[in-house]
């Protein structure tokens, strides 16, 4: 009766590890299941080019001589096989901004082997200290991609490029030194400092400081009123003149 009685109690504590694993999966995936990220396409009635990859989207803009990125992407080859079908050179990228270093954001960084990487300095930090990915360990760089070919961007510095105002703007919350980029005061390029439900925007679900990320929310809706175009990593693209807070 012993050993029946040990077998049962081996069942139960199977069942409520299994039990567990099933919750915390729940919790950390149920909110991956809401991201909606824009399709592979051309964004209406602009030079932008989205690109699907896995859960989340890459941007493209396309100026007079060259292209510029917007994040790179979690696999460099689905992204490689995805622009060769629409005919974008990789090669022909001539600046990457990178909105933060999570891994499914800086995957693809080895394939824009002639672009200069710009991210912001505190999220440069995060990598030379290798903090903690929200969902895949250690923070670091693709093998191969050296920190040197990086350039630091600071809060409310200005790019020019080939002809595009790129205002940097440093919205923290998602992690430290995530930065937002404003492209010719028309288009707000978010990463996952936001999530967009509806016409809502309210806190990304992976938001490790959200003090800060509010924020950030508000920072952002403001400069929302002035733009026409808001662009997410994970929630597509919407028209700003009806966006409010979620």
């Amino acid at each position: 009766m012993r050993v029946k009685g040990k077998n049962k109690m081996i069942i139960w504590i199977i069942i409520g590890s299994a039990a567990i694993a099933a919750i915390a999966a729940l919790i950390i995936f149920y909110p991956m299941l809401s991201m909606k990220p824009a399709e592979t396409g051309e964004v209406p009635g602009t030079d932008i080019t989205a690109v699907r990859n896995g859960g989340n989207t890459v941007f493209f803009i396309k100026t007079d001589n060259s292209i510029i990125a917007v994040d790179s992407g979690s696999n460099m080859g689905n992204l490689e096989n995805a622009l060769a079908e629409l005919t974008i050179d990789p090669l022909e990228v001539s600046h990457v901004l990178l909105t933060h270093s999570d891994s499914d954001h800086i995957n693809g960084l080895n394939l824009f082997a002639n672009a200069a990487v710009c991210i912001s300095e505190d999220e440069m930090q995060l990598l030379a200290i290798g903090d903690q990915n929200n969902s895949s360990g250690r923070r670091s760089l693709p093998d191969g991609f050296g920190s040197a070919r990086l350039a630091e961007l600071k809060d409310g510095q200005e790019l020019s490029v080939d002809g595009l105002s790129i205002t940097c703007i440093k919205t923290p919350g998602h992690t430290i030194g995530s930065m937002s980029f404003l492209v010719d005061k028309a288009y707000l390029f978010t990463g996952d400092a936001i999530r967009i439900k509806g016409d809502a925007i309210s806190l990304h679900p992976f938001t490790r400081e959200k003090e800060q990320a509010a924020s950030t929310i508000d920072r952002l809706h403001e400069l929302m009123k002035e733009c026409q175009i808001v662009l997410t990593a994970h929630y597509g693209y919407r028209q700003t003149e009806d966006i409010i807070i979620g």
